[in-house]
C-alpha cells in the first residue's frame, strides 16, 4: 500500500508523456508534408557569398566586422547584401548575391573578403548557398 500512490503518479505521468509524444508526431508529419509542398512551389534563394560573424561568449569580432563593412562600403560597385542578426551577442550573416559584379569581379570580391577575415575562427565564409539563418531582424543594404 505504501507504493500505490507513487505507482499511480508514475503511471499517470507515463500516460501523459505518451499522449503528448503521439500528438507531436502527428503534428510533425502534417507540418513536414506542408513544408514539402511549399518548398516544391518555391525555388530556393542562393547567395554567392555569405559572411557570418560568430561569437563564443564575448561577442562577435567588431574590429574585423568593421574592416569588412568598410571594404564593402568603399567598393566601387556597392554590392547589395542582406544582413541577418541571429544571435544574442551580435552574431550576424551578411548575404550577398553579387549580381552587380561580373564573374571575375565576384571572384576578386570573395578573395578580398577572405583575406580581410582570415586569422580567426569566428568568421565563417560560405559560397553559393542559402542564407540559412532566419534571424530576428533582416535588412537590405
Amino acid at each position: 500500500m505504501k507504493h500505490l500512490p507513487k505507482t499511480l503518479i508514475l503511471v499517470s505521468l507515463l500516460a501523459v508523456f505518451t499522449a503528448c509524444k503521439s500528438h507531436k508526431d502527428a503534428g510533425a508529419s502534417s507540418a513536414t508534408s506542408s513544408t514539402q509542398s511549399s518548398s516544391d512551389n518555391t525555388a530556393k534563394e542562393t547567395y554567392r557569398l555569405i559572411v557570418s560573424f560568430m561569437s563564443k561568449g564575448n561577442g562577435a569580432n567588431s574590429d574585423q566586422r568593421q574592416k569588412f563593412l568598410d571594404y564593402v562600403a568603399q567598393h566601387p560597385k556597392k554590392p547589395e547584401y542582406k544582413s541577418v542578426m541571429w544571435g544574442r551577442e551580435g552574431e550576424t550573416d551578411y548575404c550577398f548575391k553579387l549580381t552587380e559584379l561580373s564573374k571575375k569581379e565576384q571572384t576578386e570580391f570573395v578573395d578580398a573578403v577572405k583575406k580581410i577575415t582570415e586569422g580567426t575562427t569566428l568568421v565563417g565564409i560560405k559560397e553559393n548557398v542559402e542564407c540559412e539563418h532566419k534571424g530576428r531582424l533582416q535588412t537590405k543594404q
